[in-house]
């Protein structure tokens, strides 16, 4: 499992993540079963999610999101 508690560490524990894959904005957001090629990330980011109180995942589109975007890919 991947250690994630630095946010909690500096006491975050209500978030959002906004990503631009409305594909895995689904995939986190729904209950039913993943695809079997990535239904193994999806879970072990289900887990990390958990360790939030109401965490909220939302999709944004790229364009909308240009800033994060550019630093992403650096």
């Amino acid at each position: 499992m991947i250690y994630d508690g630095w946010m909690a560490d500096y006491g975050i524990i209500h978030v959002e993540f906004e990503l631009d894959c409305k594909t895995v904005v689904d995939r986190l957001n729904s209950s039913g079963q993943d695809c079997p090629k990535v239904g193994v990330i999806i879970h072990e980011c289900i887990y990390l999610l958990t360790q939030y109180q109401n965490p909220r995942v939302m999709f944004v589109k790229r364009q909308a999101n240009i800033a994060a975007h550019t630093l992403a890919v650096r």
